[in-house]
């Protein structure tokens, strides 16, 4: 995961704060970080977790607060316990999420951790009918009732979190996926005009639109089968400016460069980042195939070194 390119949180802490975490010393707070931890050694990325440990206090205007800090998070991690289900807050929370689930047709914000027994999750009577205890169960829970008493740093605890974060990253590259094929998502070259003879240090100017938080747009040069990274445009809807490279110093003169708007994963985009600072865009050296993603806008140029810039 690029760090640049998470404007928001990886995931959303959501539980009975002014009870749960202060009754067993501070283990979500914990928790929080051994994720993080756990996030970055599998990733090699520094992948943050958002915790409200302050609470939402009485006469405060939560519902703000919770769409705030919500929307500011890619996924929900529910810590489940009898407490969870008693607040009014985690409940608006966890239906915030379910919404958000139906929207972007993904059904796996959700990732609820069962810390303490509740009889919302079991389904026992009279509880086997409350919506959120439903909602929990279907999202299929990791099971930590076990670590509560223990140490987070054991053996078993730190497997535990390791294979939590193991499903978090999988679930961020499915949702960066799913983002990918947005039918919104738009870019537009306006300037210079298709087609236009240019220099070889031409710049170009576009818009994008509708990007998701997740998706990077690259522009980057075909020519002779082969691709060139150049420029990361943006992350978000609005104008670019860019100065591009067209071929080696002598030898492309007179050539036709297609220049494509790509949205790609951020994975992709480290892919990407990589190339160029390894210097192969200096040396002209191509990719073999397009990367991977979806093309937004293409522009054609020809190279004319007495052409202005």
């Amino acid at each position: 995961m690029n760090p640049q390119a998470m404007a928001r949180y990886a995931a959303f802490l959501s539980y009975a704060r002014s009870d749960d975490n202060k009754r067993d010393g501070a283990w979500i707070s914990e928790l929080k970080t051994a994720l993080e931890v756990a996030l970055r050694a599998l990733s090699g990325k520094e992948i943050s977790i958002w915790q409200d440990v302050d609470g939402i206090v009485w006469g405060e205007r939560f519902e703000r607060k919770i769409v705030s800090s919500a929307d500011d998070a890619v996924f929900l991690i529910p810590i489940v316990t009898p407490s969870y289900f008693e607040s009014e807050y985690c409940r608006k929370e966890l239906e915030q999420f379910i919404e958000r689930e139906k929207t972007e047709r993904f059904k796996d914000l959700i990732l609820p951790i069962y810390y303490i027994k509740a009889l919302q999750v079991e389904g026992s009577p009279p509880y086997d009918s409350d919506y959120a205890g439903r909602l929990v169960r279907e999202h299929k829970y990791e099971d930590f009732r076990s670590l509560r008493h223990r140490s987070l740093a054991s053996y078993e605890a730190k497997t535990k979190i390791d294979g939590l974060a193991s499903a978090l990253l999988s679930r961020l590259d499915d949702y960066a996926r799913r983002q990918l094929s947005s039918p919104t998502m738009e870019a537009a070259f306006t300037d210079p005009p298709n087609e236009k003879r240019v220099s070889r240090y031409p710049k170009v100017s576009g818009t994008l639109r509708n990007i998701p938080q997740m998706i990077d747009v690259w522009l980057v040069v075909e020519v002779g089968g082969e691709y060139y990274p150049q420029v990361l445009t943006g992350r978000d809807t609005g104008a670019f400016q860019a100065s591009l490279t067209l071929g080696r110093d002598q030898d492309d003169q007179g050539v036709e460069f297609a220049v494509h708007a790509l949205a790609v994963t951020e994975a992709v985009s480290n892919f990407l980042e990589r190339y160029r600072k390894d210097g192969r865009l200096v040396d002209w050296e191509g990719l073999k195939k397009q990367p991977e993603g979806k093309k937004l806008a293409t522009l054609t140029l020809r190279r004319d070194d007495e052409a202005s810039a």
